[in-house]
């Protein structure tokens, strides 16, 4: 069965804390691809222009079409991108970016204080947010008779699938959204419960 299903955050929160002088701002946002991830942290750059680092890791996708990436900014290698990173997959989140920006205090914090800084930044964000589920529906359109009508909107409501459109013809012709992990089964069922008259076609 395909995971249909996920955790994110469900709107942009900011958050602020202070370690040995610095100044760690950290900025969460939902997204849905890589291009949102730059674009959010471009206005956050902009927002920030007098910041010494932005440092930032973001995750969009599940399984297969999982993409992700962190970035120290500067700082040293593995010590900033990779510990919110971590705040993201520990959490078991997708579709968001964190990003952590760093106005520099004066006092150095080492390789290991530098992570413990950025990862507890990204903490602080992410208990600012509210976290939600949400659900991955596929499409599939079928024809089916007009005296099929009443099997074809039992199995929706069983399915809890939901109509998108609409068509009258010879055939009736719907749009369906249904759960991706659920559509096989429902597209199995409509053909057997229809001896066959339920077609399922791709448009």
């Amino acid at each position: 069965m395909i995971t249909d299903e996920f955790y994110t955050i469900k709107d942009e929160q900011e958050s602020e804390i202070k370690v040995k002088g610095s100044t760690f701002i950290g900025s969460a946002c939902p997204v849905e691809s890589r291009e949102q991830a730059e674009q959010y942290l471009a206005s956050i750059q902009k927002k920030y222009f007098d910041a010494t680092h932005h440092c930032y890791a973001y995750q969009a996708g599940i399984e297969s079409n999982l993409s992700f990436r962190h970035h120290d900014d500067g700082e040293p290698s593995g010590s900033a991108g990779k510990p919110i990173y971590q705040v993201i997959t520990g959490r078991k989140l997708t579709n968001l970016i964190i990003v952590a920006t760093r106005y520099y205090g004066g006092t150095k914090l080492g390789t290991g204080g530098l992570a413990r800084a950025y990862s507890d930044c990204a903490v602080d964000v992410i208990t600012r947010c509210e976290i939600i589920k949400r659900i991955i529906y596929k499409n599939v359109r079928v024809q089916f008779p007009y005296d099929e009508t009443s099997v074809v909107m039992r199995q929706i409501d069983l399915f809890e699938a939901k109509i998108n459109e609409t068509k009258y013809d010879r055939q009736t012709e719907m749009l369906i959204s249904i759960r991706a992990n659920e559509a096989e089964r429902f597209c199995s069922h409509l053909i057997d419960l229809t001896r066959g008259k339920a077609v399922f076609v791709e448009k």
